[in-house]
């Protein structure tokens, strides 16, 4: 599927993505023990490993083909905040924060737990991203598949192609610090809903992010009226 480009005054969109949602593969065993929801005993420590420069290195070719079947077991997430769904064996749902580690060449997910982690384990609980509402959703988002996986993103619009929602989506450049509001990179993408997931941010950030996006979705509306 190709990116569009948006009239100024933002830079012309630069990237484009080919395909429709892609279905996610099945999970591979993890080593590590299953997060119970009732569970109070945090996993404490992070054993990420760590160059000299503090860059996380690439898992090996072994870990990233075993890691590699979920959909978020890949190491341009690591790091980002995540909203996923996990179901337990008795089919409690839950809705939790959790972010990629990769801990001694082996992909881990991880939810914050008070001031330390526990550890989610794809093979005793079922674990997926929270996919946005292709209408609605206008919070940050992060892009979970394909050539851009790893970008963070904010929604634009939507249109429908043979029914399928069609997601317009901003590429944004986000503050380390998270003081600042985040910046409009120029690149934009059309994904669908499948291969993205939503992020987390405080309703701070959400306002900036509303504020940063409201010319470039006032201009689509425009556009689209015409």
């Amino acid at each position: 599927m190709k990116s569009k480009q948006q009239n100024p005054p933002l830079p012309p969109a630069t990237s484009s993505i080919s395909g429709y949602a892609t279905p996610v593969p099945d999970w591979s065993p993890m080593s590590t023990p299953a997060w119970n929801p009732s569970s109070r005993t945090p996993t404490h420590g992070d054993t990420t490993n760590q160059s000299s420069s503090g860059a996380l290195p690439e898992p090996s070719a072994a870990s990233s083909q075993q890691n590699i079947q979920h959909q978020l077991f890949d190491h341009r997430l690591v790091g980002i905040k995540l909203k996923v769904i996990v179901k337990n064996e008795q089919h409690k749902q839950s809705e939790v924060v959790a972010f990629l580690r990769l801990l001694q060449g082996s992909y881990s997910l991880q939810r914050p737990y008070y001031t330390s982690t526990q550890c989610l384990d794809p093979e005793s609980v079922l674990i997926t991203a929270k996919h946005p509402n292709p209408t609605r959703d206008n919070g940050l988002l992060v892009v979970v598949e394909g050539e851009h996986c790893g970008k963070y993103v904010r929604r634009i619009h939507h249109r429908y192609d043979n029914d399928v929602a069609i997601i317009s989506l901003a590429v944004v450049a986000k503050n380390p610090d998270g003081g600042a509001a985040d910046r409009l990179t120029g690149e934009q993408l059309e994904l669908t809903r499948s291969f993205l997931c939503v992020g987390e941010e405080s309703s701070g950030e959400r306002k900036k992010g509303d504020a940063l996006m409201e010319q470039i979705r006032n201009q689509a509306r425009v556009h689209r009226a015409k």
